[in-house]
C-alpha cells in the first residue's frame, strides 16, 4: 500500500513524526474521512504499531552511512540503517512504482548471517557481506541483524 511507503520514505529520510491527512473533500466533505475507511483505518494502525514499536530505533538509533544499495535497473530504492542495542536494523523502500531488484552491502556481515525481515516472516542469508532482495513497487522491506 501506498500510504506504508509514504510513512517509511518519511522516517527514511528523517521524519521523527508522521501526520495524516484525514480530511476527504469531494464527493463530500468528511472531516475524517480516514476513520470512516476500514481499509485505510486498518492499514493505518498496523502502520503505528510498527512505527511505535521501532520507535527507540528510530529516535535512539546510530547512524550507519557505510551501507550502500544498488539495483539492476537503476531505480532508487532508499535505505536508512540504524544500530540499536546488540542490532543492525535497515529501513528500506522501493522509491517508484516499478520491480526491482536491489543489493545491499554490509560490511560486517559475515557470509551465512541470518538477517530477519520484520513483519514477513522470513530470514534471509547474506552472500559475503551482502544481501538480495526484490521489491514490487512501493514495497517496503525493514530488516533486523543481531550484532
Amino acid at each position: 500500500m501506498e500510504v506504508k511507503a509514504e510513512v517509511w520514505m518519511s522516517i527514511i529520510h528523517g521524519s521523527r513524526g508522521i501526520i495524516y491527512f484525514v480530511h476527504q473533500f469531494k464527493p463530500r466533505f468528511m472531516e475524517a474521512a480516514l476513520l470512516a475507511d476500514k481499509e485505510m483505518l486498518e492499514a493505518v494502525t498496523e502502520i503505528n504499531a510498527r512505527v511505535l514499536s521501532l520507535a527507540p530505533v528510530i529516535n535512539c538509533g546510530t547512524e550507519r552511512k557505510d551501507i550502500d544499495v544498488a539495483t539492476v535497473n537503476g531505480l532508487p530504492v532508499a535505505l536508512t540503517a540504524l544500530i540499536y542495542e546488540d542490532g543492525l536494523y535497515i529501513f528500506t523502500v522501493n522509491m517508484r512504482g516499478e520491480n526491482t531488484d536491489a543489493s545491499f552491502s554490509l560490511p560486517g556481515i559475515k557470509a551465512g548471517s541470518k538477517i530477519e525481515v520484520l513483519d514477513e516472516n522470513r530470514k534471509i542469508t547474506a552472500e559475503k557481506n551482502l544481501i538480495r532482495e526484490r521489491f514490487k513497487p512501493w514495497e517496503v522491506h525493514l530488516y533486523m541483524s543481531k550484532l
